[in-house]
């Protein structure tokens, strides 16, 4: 999958989950691409039996969208 770095923000970074709550990731690639995403994607959908929302960490995302998640980031 070639992930570089991974970290956790959103709910089940700031305070206990509730049972609603998906997995907030900010991912980091070696190589980005759509298949390596969706490969991701389904990886960890299984292996934490919740809903995974995936950000890929890039030059795409808005200075203040990335500010605000990296506040609650926590690097695995």
């Amino acid at each position: 999958m070639g992930v570089e770095r991974i970290g956790l923000f959103g709910s089940f970074a700031r305070n206990p989950p509730s049972p609603n709550s998906d997995v907030d990731l900010l991912v980091e690639l070696k190589t980005p691409s759509y298949a390596a995403m969706i490969e991701l994607y389904d990886f960890l959908s299984i292996l934490l039996g919740a809903k995974v929302d995936l950000i890929r960490k890039g030059p795409h995302l808005k200075d203040r969208f990335l500010q605000a998640i990296e506040k609650e980031l926590t690097y695995a």
